[in-house]
């Protein structure tokens, strides 16, 4: 059986690559942290613009399995077992080691702000 009622979510990256996201909580937040970074930031270089799709993506990742270890359920209702709550733990903080790498790769960090 094909489900054809479920509704679509896409956001268009910084190099104009449409992704799909699985809510519009998803879409929502990605499209504002994208509006935040291009407008505190001018990125030109088209390395800078795939590390910030990049950074994007891993900041989307952390906001999904923020939500679902909130609420102890996936994206499709299904509840969250006690292995995979420790399994996304364990994700989010490599996922969270990957964002501080990109970001001072791309001089958002304080530190780069310093004197």
């Amino acid at each position: 059986m094909v489900v054809t009622d479920v509704p679509e979510y896409w956001v268009t990256q910084l190099n104009g690559h449409k992704m799909e996201v699985l809510s519009q909580a998803e879409q929502q937040f990605y499209e504002e942290q994208l509006r935040r970074y291009t407008e505190e930031n001018k990125f030109t270089a088209v390395s800078d613009i795939t590390d910030l799709d990049r950074l994007l993506s891993y900041e989307l990742q952390t906001f999904r399995m923020n939500r679902w270890l909130a609420s102890g359920r996936e994206y499709d209702g299904r509840e969250l077992t006690m292995s995979q709550h420790t399994e996304l733990r364990r994700q989010m903080k490599e996922i969270s080691a990957l964002i501080t790498a990109v970001k001072v790769d791309l001089g958002l960090t304080r530190s780069a702000w310093a004197p």
